[in-house]
């Protein structure tokens, strides 16, 4: 389309496209008749398509909405490459789920692998990163859980699908707290007797002693330290 048709007073441009009004029509049979394909394609797909997506479901969805989208509003496109298109696609996620199945290798790099976040207490900062899961990101995820300081938890594990799975302790040990140092209305039992500290980067709990207010976390080599909260 050359400059000189752009005429943003020209509504019948703007409504309904170079098109013939009579496409419309046409249009409106091409989007049912697509939807019921891709229901079909998507219950073949299986009940994972309806949970929450790995990498390779992420994927294909993107590559759905890539693939109907033509078929549907572009005139000189016909059904039959996006009906072959998503059929192509299917056998594609169920091969790929064969091996997956077969394969944990294939599984790990199609779908990702879990990740372990929090071990016994302390946060696992290397898995965090490889991860670019921040701290408060994660907080945010246990306070949801109802969760207000780290000795609660045995493991925390981000799945492929991008979800956590929290494991709570059966005996709460203290830990770090998690709840928003700003809001005062929600006070926190902290270890008065300073029998313990923790560090305020990992969460790492460690007997009090004098001398060790001084020194670096020996798992994060952070230098700062707290009481911890206790349950």
């Amino acid at each position: 389309m050359n400059k000189d048709e752009l005429d943003i007073t020209n509504w019948e441009r703007i409504l309904i496209g170079e098109v013939p009004l009579e496409f419309m029509l046409e249009s409106f049979f091409r989007t049912i008749i697509i939807f019921l394909f891709l229901i079909f394609i998507l219950r073949m797909l299986g009940k994972r398509m309806n949970a929450q997506l790995t990498l390779t479901e992420m994927a294909i969805m993107l590559t759905l909405g890539a693939i109907v989208s033509p078929a549907m509003q572009i005139p000189d496109r016909g059904l039959l490459p996006a009906f072959v298109s998503l059929t192509v696609l299917l056998f594609l996620q169920q091969g790929l789920g064969m091996l997956s199945f077969r394969h944990r290798k294939v599984e790990v790099v199609t779908q990702g692998d879990v990740s372990l976040m929090v071990r016994n207490g302390v946060l696992v900062l290397e898995e965090m990163g490889k991860s670019r899961v921040s701290r408060e990101q994660l907080f945010g995820v246990l306070r949801t859980h109802k969760i207000r300081h780290l000795g609660e938890i045995k493991r925390v594990y981000l799945e492929s699908g991008g979800f956590f799975s929290v494991f709570k302790r059966a005996e709460p040990k203290p830990g770090l707290s998690i709840i928003p140092g700003r809001d005062h209305q929600l006070p926190q039992p902290v270890d008065k007797e300073l029998e313990n500290l923790v560090c305020k980067k990992c969460g790492n709990l460690v007997a009090y002693d004098e001398n060790y207010i001084n020194k670096p976390c020996n798992l994060c080599q952070y230098q700062e330290w707290t009481n911890p909260t206790l349950s």
